[in-house]
């Protein structure tokens, strides 16, 4: 779902995913991730309007959550908790959940991958 979402695009993200698509760079929801995901969906449910938490609920953001849920990953976002209020953000679902959540370049200095 999070590859099909992304890959949709014309950008430069877009067709850099699609050329990786065999890589690995995309792992199947197994059934701890699928549980993960439960367990974002039913919190969203109880946090938010159902037409909010549906919302959220049908595009990739709540799987990228359950993966590093699952993974003790990192979710990476330029979402801000101060954007749009009547939506659900992502940095907002990885506190309550207690998963950690960047920004890019937070991302980019941790990987010391250039002078930020």
């Amino acid at each position: 779902m999070v590859w099909q979402e992304v890959s949709e695009g014309n950008d430069e993200l877009a067709r850099w995913v699609r050329e990786r698509k065999g890589s690995g760079l995309c792992v199947a929801a197994n059934r701890d991730v699928q549980a993960a995901f439960a367990k974002v969906s039913e919190h969203v449910f109880s946090k938010y309007k159902p037409h909010q938490a549906a919302q959220f609920l049908k595009g990739g953001d709540g799987w990228i959550i359950a993966h590093a849920m699952v993974s003790g990953g990192t979710v990476v976002t330029e979402e801000s908790k101060r954007s749009i209020k009547a939506k659900v953000k992502i940095p907002t679902v990885c506190k309550d959940l207690n998963v950690r959540c960047a920004n890019t370049f937070a991302m980019l200095e941790e990987l010391k991958a250039g002078p930020f």
